[in-house]
């Protein structure tokens, strides 16, 4: 099966930054694991990205022999996060302020670098191809021509960026990025950090001045911003705005007992919402032009 170059890129980008930031959200669940702030673990993690990396453009792209240089080569620029680190831990202490955007520029080296190699991400391996023809066949409506498969993957490389790629981007935005020492985002590279009492066994949830109190809070919090922007896409393509509405309510509702116990929980909680929703609007405003 055949895409455009455009439409092959976003994909490819999507699968990457994708597989990048789930497989963080993975290994952070593993307390025994994620709580190891050496480098060899750290690297053990990095090859287990790329072998994963390399079945997943397997079985989207197909198994041809660019496949394990393309993964090796996402592993590559991934890993610059651990330069990154000591960076911030440098700029910390000579300036107070860690830039937390730079965790940002991971993300966005992967979507430069699925651009340039957009070339080999024309053509869907069979399986792929297989299983979009089934999906339009269960579902007649979304059309059998090759726009409308276009379309799907084009859906799909969307609702995988606005899942864990943008809770990333959210924290960042937010300000509430993890401890440079902490951080288990960055898989044991805080093995240099001198003051190891900082160090915390959930590193996914090793954020400064969090507000809330335990890592199940904040797993769950985050599931239901990643559903809430799979839904706001969702209305948006479908021209139900008002629909939007009813989540921002639903979630006040069960937020609303913290909101004068807790002021800071309340700044903190609109500022997520709004970025989230933004970040949603602006996919699914995407996805309708």
């Amino acid at each position: 099966m055949y895409v455009p170059p455009s439409t092959g890129a976003l994909f490819l980008g999507a699968l990457l930054i994708g597989l990048e930031y789930w497989m963080k959200s993975f290994v952070s669940g593993l307390p025994k694991i994620a709580g190891r702030q050496d480098g060899k673990t750290y690297w053990v993690l990095r090859v287990c990205s790329w072998i994963a990396a390399t079945v997943l453009l397997g079985l989207v792209f197909g198994f041809d022999e660019w496949a394990p240089l393309l993964a090796l080569a996402y592993a590559a620029i991934a890993s610059i996060e651990r330069p990154l680190a000591r960076l911030q831990r440098r700029l910390a202490a000579l300036t107070g302020s860690r830039l937390p955007w730079l965790q940002i520029l991971p993300m966005l080296l992967l979507a430069v670098f699925a651009t340039f190699a957009s070339g080999l991400a024309c053509s869907l391996s069979e399986l792929l191809g297989e299983l979009i023809a089934a999906l339009v066949w269960l579902v007649p409506a979304l059309g059998g021509s090759a726009v409308c498969r276009q379309r799907i993957i084009e859906y799909a490389a969307v609702y995988i960026l606005v899942s864990q790629p943008a809770n990333h981007l959210i924290r960042t935005l937010l300000g509430r990025g993890f401890d440079v020492e902490s951080e288990v985002m960055h898989w044991g590279q805080a093995g240099e950090s001198a003051d190891s009492a900082t160090l915390s066994s959930f590193s996914e949830f090793a954020e400064c001045g969090n507000v809330y109190a335990d890592a199940q809070t904040l797993r769950a919090g985050r599931v239901i911003g990643i559903l809430e922007r799979w839904m706001i896409v969702t209305f948006v393509v479908l021209n139900q705005f008002g629909s939007i509405g009813l989540i921002l309510t639903a979630k006040s509702i069960v937020r609303f007992s913290k909101f004068d116990k807790n002021p800071q929980f309340a700044e903190y909680y609109l500022l997520g919402t709004l970025y989230s929703m933004t970040v949603a609007l602006l996919a699914g405003l995407a996805l309708r032009g």
